[in-house]
């Protein structure tokens, strides 16, 4: 990762220009494992990297928010999180979709006053805590960010924080099992395409790029 500002919270760098998305790295670039295990290459969406691509391509800047986990979910911190992120910036930078930051939630969480706040408040603070360090960093106003989660907790800290949320569910891992007996078989390569379809629609209507 060249031409990047490090600090506690993260990689910032200046690619896109238009507008802010951030995305909840686990649940959209990663699909989520249940139970949680270690991370692949084939836990990588290609369909959503595609869709990743399309946004660079018109010049919208965007990025990731995550915990510290490793490629391995019992290994935490700054250097598993470190390797992680080196790792994926690599991968989608060779596919033309390098993002304009990475950024821990971890590092503020510990900059938190856990133990004299109310706890609900506390952790609705910590999600949104990444979405203010982004828009503060890139100078972008709250009406041209959009944040992308696939959890109830990150549509509360959209709202909490006064910028746009959407939510995007990708491929789970139940899609993926065998149908019980009677039942159809479904293909989940053809619903996740349809999502990412949608998504890429979605945040270039909030941004207004749908034509430029």
């Amino acid at each position: 990762m060249t031409d990047s500002e490090y600090d506690i919270y993260g990689v910032f760098r200046k690619i896109g220009s238009k507008g802010l998305v951030i995305f909840e790295r686990d649940g959209t670039l990663l699909r989520r494992k249940s139970p949680p295990g270690y991370f692949t290459l084939g836990d990588i969406s290609n369909q959503f990297v595609e869709m990743l691509r399309e946004l660079r391509e018109r010049n919208v800047r965007f990025g990731f928010i995550s915990d510290q986990r490793g490629m391995d979910d019992r290994s935490r911190g700054g250097s598993e999180f470190a390797a992680l992120t080196r790792l994926l910036d690599q991968l989608m930078g060779i596919r033309d979709a390098a993002p304009d930051f990475w950024i821990s939630r971890d590092a503020i969480e510990r900059e938190s006053e856990k133990e004299s706040r109310d706890q609900d408040e506390w952790r609705r603070d910590v999600y949104a805590a990444p979405i203010l360090r982004a828009i503060e960093w890139y100078g972008v106003d709250k009406n041209e960010t959009v944040l992308v989660n696939s959890t109830a907790v990150g549509l509360l800290a959209a709202n909490h924080t006064g910028v746009t949320g959407v939510q995007y569910f990708g491929l789970k891992g139940s899609r993926a099992m065998s149908p019980r007996v009677g039942e159809k078989r479904q293909d989940p390569s053809s619903s996740e395409t349809l999502e990412i379809e949608w998504l890429c629609f979605r945040i270039q209507q909030i941004l207004g790029v749908n034509n430029s």
